[in-house]
Parts: structure tokens; sequence; C-alpha cells
């Protein structure tokens, strides 16, 4: 019998054109609590505001398993810390979801990895920022985070639990990512990400904007591995299918994907913070295929620079991306524009098509 790869299943159906507007895949932050305080987190906390309880919780599971959901992801802040996160995760396994587990990992301790082996999960992805303890804790400003962070990697692959080590590139460990990346490739079964854009603060806030990478920095961190290189050159030869589609928001968001946070909000994703969708006062299935789909009718301004810009599939610009740096949807990212022209010129230094939004 032939194995499946549900990873790339997930992904396809994800972005299926003919599946459109179905829920198969959600993220669901189920607290902003954290045990480390990252300096490049964009988690703000309300503390007028009440996490959903258990019987909240596991009435929107219901939800969504009447939806047709097929996976869900569970993150924070930090999971671990809900008391009851186990009860939440079996709760949403017994109902059939694959369910993958976001955490820093440093509250993972023997008895819930034992628990975790016996009902395994779709996934566990941990941050790993780097392989030093002096550049990881001065990312987490957390001592021992990152002794309990390798402790936790090393018993998950001693239980031969699916794994995914991720870095967020930033100024801070600049150095550090190839490095990371070489020692997640050479651990068995184990999977690599990463991520270059840090968000502003929920609050508004850019300070951990300071952080990022210079747009020339990220240029020449790919472009220095030949896989994450061969991987930017795979985004190209999307271009032109993807100029010839081109909509407001190009992604799944609302479509067959959403986002939902502690407090009960549904929202479109994780980076759009607004508007919401209040799953205490309506339905899941009210939410998602009244409301979101209402929120992606929007389109372009007849003024957006955004709207005819040939680099727009490369930039990684979005609506969520625009809100939340300039306060509008379709208002280009100065930082993503900068980026866009580095990649550009290194990938096609002929291409008299590639032209860019104008931000000098």
């Amino acid at each position: 019998m032939r194995e499946i790869d549900y990873s790339d299943l997930l992904e396809k159906l994800v972005d299926k054109p003919g599946l459109n507007h179905r829920p198969l895949a959600g993220d669901w932050e189920l607290t902003y609590r954290c045990n480390l305080s990252c300096r490049h987190c964009y988690i703000y906390q309300d503390n007028d505001k009440e996490e959903l309880s258990y019987e909240e919780v596991t009435s929107i599971i219901d939800q969504l398993y009447e939806e047709g959901c097929l996976h869900l992801i569970f993150t924070g802040g930090e999971p671990f810390l809900r008391r009851d996160f186990l009860d939440i995760y079996a709760y949403a396994k017994n109902r059939g979801f694959l369910v993958t587990i976001l955490t820093n990992g440093t509250l993972l301790d023997k008895d819930t990895l034992d628990y975790l082996k016996r009902h395994p999960p779709f996934m566990i992805e941990i941050t790993l920022h780097s392989l030093e303890q002096e550049t990881f804790e001065n990312i987490t400003h957390t001592p021992d985070s990152f002794e309990k962070c390798m402790q936790a990697i090393k018993m998950i692959r001693e239980r031969k639990l699916p794994l995914t080590l991720k870095t967020v590139g930033m100024s801070l460990n600049k150095n550090h990512i190839l490095q990371v990346k070489d020692f997640v490739q050479g651990l068995e079964g184990v999977k690599f990400k990463f991520d270059a854009f840090i968000l502003p603060k929920r609050n508004g806030s850019h300070e951990p904007c300071q952080l990022r990478l210079l747009p020339e920095e990220i240029v020449e961190l790919v472009f220095s591995d030949e896989e994450m290189r061969q991987q930017l050159l795979n985004c190209k030869n999307v271009k032109e299918s993807f100029q010839r589609n081109k909509s407001f928001f190009s992604c799944s968001a609302g479509l067959t994907s959403f986002h939902i946070n502690p407090y009960g909000q549904l929202q479109l994703c994780l980076e759009m913070r607004e508007p919401i969708f209040d799953l205490r006062k309506g339905s899941f299935k009210q939410g998602f295929y009244e409301f979101l789909y209402q929120v992606r009718l929007q389109d372009y301004q007849p003024q957006s620079p955004c709207k005819d810009c040939c680099a727009y599939y490369i930039c990684g610009h979005c609506p969520a991306r625009g809100l939340a740096e300039n306060g509008k949807m379709d208002e280009p990212v100065e930082y993503l524009c900068q980026l866009a022209k580095k990649i550009c010129f290194f990938l096609d230094k002929k291409d008299s098509e590639v032209t860019v939004v104008k931000t000098d």
C-alpha cells in the first residue's frame, strides 16, 4: 500500500480552486500567555478579555467537525500553559482532526511526551532560534530556555514523533540561520522552516520590526544556499499564472482556511486582526460562510499602487500585512517593496517586465 503524505495532501486541498469556500484547515491561538519573552513577538495580551473555557472550545470544535474541517493547528502564546490543553487536544483527536501543535518546547516533559507518543499529533513545531545558548536566550529573554528547548527536541526524537524545527530570521541570529538549517537536515525525518518577516505588535507598536533583517541580507542568505535559492526560483515560475489570476486576497484565508483567537474571535488569518466575528455570539457556520465571505469581497482601491505591480507575486504583501503595517489593506509595505526589488534583481536582471512600486 502506498504511504500517503498528508502534509502534501492538505496543501493541495487547501489551495485547490474547486474546493473553494470550505473550512479545511484552521489555526487556533488557545492562549496569548507565554513563559518566554521573545523580543520579536507580536502578541499583545488584553487582560480585560477572558479566554474561551474548555466547554466553549469543545463546542467550537464540534461546529468545525460539522462543517468538514480536517486540520487544526493549536498555538499561542504557549498552548501548554493551558492546564486543559491535553484535554482539548484529546477531544480534537477523538473527533478525527489532524492536529498540529506549535510550541516553544520548554514546558514539554516526559509524561506529556509519553502521552503524545500514545496519541501522536500530525506535527509538532518548535522554533529553534540558534544552536548557541547566548544567542537563543538573548532572543527569548528567558534563562535556561535553550537547554529546555534542546531537551524537548531530544525527547521528541527519542519517541519518533513528527517534528518540524523553524527559524525566524532577524538581526540577532542572522549568522546562525544556515547552521540551524544544516543541523535540522542532519536529523532524520525532521523538517525545517524559515521565515524572515517580523510582524508589528498587535497593539500597533513597530518595536519588533527593528529586528528585521535588511532586504539585502535576506537575499544574500537565500542565494547562498542552493535549496533556498531553488525554492525562490520555483516561486518565479508561478509569476505568469499568478498575475493572470491576481486578486486582492490571493491566499486561501477565508476560503479554505481560518483563524480563531483565544477569545473566540474568528478572523481570516493569524496576521489579519480585524475585522472579527465573535463565536460566542454566533455560529462558526455563520461566521465563516457569511462574515468572512463579505470580508473577501473587498478589492483594490483604484489608486492602489499594488494593483498593477508586476512584482506582487514575490513581495510577500497581502491585505493583512498592509493593515498591520500601515493601517490600510492595499497600501504598500515599504520593507516588502524593497525586498521584492532585491529579489527580482537577482532572479532576472534582464526581465523588463519586472517593475515594482517605487517607495523611495
